[in-house]
């Protein structure tokens, strides 16, 4: 793994160095792992390690824009393609759809099917969590398509419009407030930072929020719910003096002090329940990926993780700027953030499954890696829309380093 992304086919230098660094801790503590349990070791390390390479597949295989669109149209398409489903549960109950649209039977025997006392939806993922990660990751890409097709005098706003509300109704609808908090943060951050986007486009947002709206009303006063609450009042009902004093920083203040220099990889995760058991300490548990990270790597791990997307995040924007796919990019540097925000606060399980949020969330920088590359291509100016594509596909991109 470490020899890939040194040889990686030019994948620049300010992506590769703090990457490899990366890996290079967590393969240090999967051979903890291996001493401990090798079931443990190689299970965490094909969980945590083996996505990291999507950043070089990503940056390899993307060869022009024309590939970046059609990906992001196929992931819109399954959002397109669900949304029926996630309907049907919120209007009648997770029992009117076929047992592969809802979530593993553990998920259902304990009762985590209804948050109270609306149903979840889950459609073909494992569980509502993995399924507002994979939306709210479909939602970004939508915004990022938006942009490109703007930028490229395209046509198709309306097709990724569709996707884009497509998306967002599902992550409102799995009944997870941190995904669909993030996707309204995304919402705002297109409408005010990215540039160049027309009036028309910014109506047609300001219209789909208002689609949405009268949607969620409807399934409100309509839809299955068999709590006191309805979606609306769950989503705005938030304890976030809770969130914050006790389950963030109550877990993470107390694996770093117990565990300030870690233990092995899969220890804070499903990996060691399912190959040796439950912790011996389960007075706290590990909710967010902060805690995961200091219990497994110590703090080497916790703080290691935000040097990393804070390092990515900066070197990318700086060379994006005044670019001409800077709103793309933008977009890509916005999810990139959110989902980092909610693993390292929220969502544990983020990074605890090879799921789509987290192989696109690896992808991301490598599609960034591209978009900045094809923006400095002088050809791509002097073409008319139509030939902008397939002419940047035949350019050698450059490398860049720090």
């Amino acid at each position: 793994m470490l020899l890939l992304f040194y040889r990686a086919p030019r994948l620049p230098v300010y992506l590769r160095t703090p990457l490899l660094l990366w890996a290079a801790l967590h393969i240090l503590y999967a051979v903890f792992s291996i001493g401990v349990d090798y079931r443990v070791g190689l299970t965490a390390s094909m969980v945590r390690i083996v996505p990291i390479l999507m950043v070089p597949i990503a940056y390899k295989s993307l060869k022009s824009i024309n590939s970046l669109s059609r990906l992001s149209a196929v992931l819109g398409i399954l959002a397109v393609l669900l949304l029926p489903a996630a309907v049907l549960v919120a209007l009648g109950g997770p029992e009117v759809v076929p047992q592969f649209l809802r979530p593993i039977e553990r998920f259902i025997e304990i009762g985590r099917e209804h948050r109270s006392g609306i149903p979840t939806v889950s459609a073909i993922f494992s569980t509502n969590a993995v399924l507002s990660m994979s939306a709210m990751a479909l939602y970004y890409l939508s915004n990022m398509s938006l942009s490109l097709d703007e930028q490229m005098g395209g046509r198709k706003h309306n097709r990724w419009l569709v996707f884009l509300f497509s998306s967002v109704a599902l992550v409102f609808l799995s009944v997870r407030r941190g995904a669909f908090y993030m996707c309204v943060v995304g919402l705002f951050y297109y409408l005010v930072r990215v540039r160049r986007t027309s009036a028309k486009t910014r109506v047609q947002l300001i219209l789909v929020i208002i689609v949405l709206a009268v949607g969620v009303s409807y399934l409100d006063t309509r839809g299955h719910i068999i709590g006191k609450e309805t979606r609306g009042e769950f989503v705005l009902n938030l304890d976030l003096r809770n969130r914050v004093e006790d389950v963030f920083f109550g877990s993470f203040s107390h694996w770093l002090t117990h565990k300030p220099l870690g233990s092995y990889l899969g220890y804070g995760g499903p990996e060691r329940v399912a190959f040796i058991g439950e912790r011996e300490d389960r007075s706290v548990r590990i909710e967010v990926g902060a805690a995961q990270l200091a219990v497994e790597m110590g703090a080497i791990g916790a703080f290691g993780f935000l040097i990393l997307i804070g390092t990515l995040v900066f070197r990318i924007h700086r060379r994006a700027r005044n670019t001409r796919f800077h709103g793309a990019v933008s977009m890509l540097l916005a999810f990139q953030v959110a989902f980092s925000f909610l693993y390292y606060t929220k969502e544990a399980s983020a990074m605890n499954g090879v799921s789509m949020a987290q192989l696109l969330f690896w992808a991301s920088f490598g599609m960034c890696a591209r978009l900045i590359e094809w923006s400095q291509l002088p050809q791509a100016q002097q073409l008319p829309p139509e030939q902008k594509a397939s002419s940047l596909s035949g350019h050698q991109a450059p490398t860049h380093g720090v």
